[in-house]
């Protein structure tokens, strides 16, 4: 037998390679030796060739190593990307949504996302055909793998959330048709992709990350509230909390939030430590606060800058909105047409604001129908209130009363309800000279619905009557109070006498320093008061007096219309007016005109 046929014998069907290389190996192998000389004895041959089948064994086992090890980082990278793209999905991104969404409304914890999540991960790196978790903790070489793979992926995720907190798209969101959902501001980011935080503390067993989570929460959370600068006291009024007042810097409160606002937009997204440090410094709940006094700074400048506004709701939006327009912006939009155009202008894009207002919440629609009554755009509000019920959505108590009030004719009475700000002062609206009884009726049956009482006087009649005083006569007020003393005394404690200021509220320029008004306390005048006031100018004598009626506090609603009424054609009232007439001839000197004159 020959060295060739003897080499054949001793490696057939022992050595089977699938491995070019050890193919290659072994045939230059087998080559060099049959070209030896005979010398060569064939058990030094067997031996040599069974270590180099060793070898070559060794070599092919090598080649199959890495080339599992290719695969699984393949296959890994492959599966780390399913996780935001699985989640991305409809059906788990609206689970997870929500998940977080009622954490953030306290009605769930933050953990059944975190578990939720978990779950995910779990599922698709631990399946039983692949299983990189397993082999991960059963091998160093797969572990090292793992955690580069892991590594880098972290990366990626750090780098969507930056990209997201520039404005740019949400990453693996879509809709049905799989197209990518414009990104609307970052507070929808923030919700909506909260679980990339998730994954980076699942990934990296970072502790860090909780920190940064909280910061999240809390921020989301503050975004929750419906109305920032502009604040409800009630139904249909509301304050617009700016804060233009100078500051120590000289800069008013609006244009330090401008300022603020900007300089967050512009580094939000600064993540060069890796923890995102913009997000730190930027994501806090006053930003939410700055963005709104930025909006009403511009919404009520005068004259309006519709590019400066633009400005704002733009900023606004991009920190706040969740789907198209913030709240807040929708009303301020609505406020700024009101100025400019009102309430017709307003009524042009009702569609367009329902829609924007989500009116299909309970609470949205309370606010919009109460700041819509605030402008007393009440054809709009009335509209909103039916539609509000046309789709089925449960009106407030005070909702429905304001449906009827204004189903009854109250949309088209612009009664304006005053705060008094002085309380001290003795307060009267002008306005109701001109009312009959439907206006009164109106004033009163919306003060019902808005459960206010009345805390200031509704003018009823008034005279205002110059008399000329005689030369050489001189009027002293000091002897017109004793007359005042003398005519209460008339009256048995029916009629009390005050001395205090008193202005219109409707009115700037209506102010006296100093009156005298007479309250009413029988039961037949309850409510009545009359004004009185003088002054001396040049050689006349300016008297002013006003009937007015001011409601007690205990008085219903309806019997404040009842005892509003009586007083228009009281001959009570009549006859105290002639008291006062006489009271003042009796200050003057006896030789003066007559003020009947």
């Amino acid at each position: 037998m020959g060295l060739l046929d003897l080499a054949g014998k001793a490696i057939g069907g022992a050595v089977n390679f699938t491995a070019s290389v050890a193919k290659e190996a072994y045939d230059a192998s087998v080559e060099d030796k049959i070209a030896q000389e005979t010398s060569t004895s064939v058990d030094s041959v067997t031996n040599s060739i069974v270590q180099m089948r060793s070898n070559w064994t060794a070599a092919a086992n090598d080649v199959k190593k890495r080339k599992a090890e290719e695969l699984y980082q393949e296959g890994l990278k492959k599966a780390t990307h399913q996780i935001t793209e699985f989640i991305g999905t409809t059906g788990v991104r609206t689970k997870a949504f929500n998940l977080y969404y009622r954490f953030l409304t306290n009605n769930a914890e933050l953990s059944e996302l975190a578990k939720y999540v978990d779950g995910i991960y779990n599922a698709v790196l631990d399946k039983e055909e692949t299983s990189y978790l397993k082999k991960a903790q059963e091998s160093s070489e797969y572990k090292t793998i793992f955690n580069e793979v892991q590594k880098s992926w972290v990366n990626e995720i750090k780098n969507v959330i930056t990209e997201n907190l520039k404005g740019n798209d949400v990453l693996c969101h879509t809709d049905k048709q799989d197209k990518r959902i414009p990104f609307v501001g970052i507070s929808m980011f923030l919700i909506d992709g909260f679980y990339l935080f998730l994954l980076l503390k699942k990934i990296t067993n970072d502790f860090k990350y909780d920190d940064m989570m909280e910061i999240v929460s809390t921020y989301c959370k503050r975004n929750l509230y419906l109305l920032n600068a502009l604040s409800e006291n009630e139904y249909g009024d509301f304050n617009i909390n700016i804060g233009d007042k100078l500051l120590d810097d000289g800069h008013t409160y609006a244009a330090m939030a401008k300022d603020a606002v900007i300089e967050a937009r512009q580094h939000l997204s600064d993540n060069e430590t890796g923890f995102f440090e913009g997000m730190k410094k930027y994501l806090i709940p006053s930003l939410i606060e700055n963005t709104s006094v930025n909006l009403w700074h511009y919404a009520m400048q005068k004259p309006f800058d519709q590019k400066k506004f633009n400005d704002a709701v733009e900023n606004r939006n991009f920190f706040t909105a969740m789907a198209g327009n913030d709240f807040e912006v929708v009303l301020a939009e609505l406020y700024v047409k009101n100025q400019l155009g009102g309430s017709e202008l307003v009524l042009q894009n009702l569609d367009e604001i329902l829609k924007e207002a989500s009116v299909s919440n309970p609470g949205y629609a309370r606010s919009l129908c109460s700041f819509l009554a605030w402008m007393e755009c009440y054809d709009l509000e009335y509209e909103v209130l039916k539609r509000t019920v046309a789709n089925k959505i449960q009106l407030s108590e005070e909702m429905q009363k304001r449906l009827s009030f204004l189903a009854d004719g109250g949309k088209t009475a612009a009664i304006k309800i005053y705060h008094v700000d002085d309380p001290s002062a003795f307060c009267f609206d002008t306005h109701s000279l001109e009312w009959g009884s439907a206006e009164f009726e109106m004033l009163f049956r919306k003060l019902k619905a808005s459960n206010t009482k009345l805390d200031y006087a509704l003018v009823i009649k008034g005279w205002h009557k110059p008399f000329p005083i005689q030369y050489g006569k001189k009027f002293h007020i000091e002897a017109l109070e004793r007359e005042f003393e003398n005519l209460l005394s008339d009256f048995s404690g029916e009629v009390l006498l005050e001395k205090k200021s008193a202005h219109a509220l409707n009115v700037n320029n209506m102010n006296y320093d100093t009156s005298y008004v007479f309250h009413f306390t029988s039961e037949r005048n309850r409510g009545v008061n009359v004004l009185f006031e003088c002054e001396k100018f040049g050689r006349n004598l300016q008297l002013n007096i006003l009937v007015t009626f001011l409601p007690d506090s205990d008085m219903s609603y309806d019997d404040m219309l009842q005892y509003a009424l009586s007083a228009k054609d009281s001959v009570y009232v009549k006859s105290f007016l002639e008291s006062i007439l006489q009271a003042i001839d009796s200050s003057l000197t006896a030789n003066s005109a007559s003020i009947h004159d």
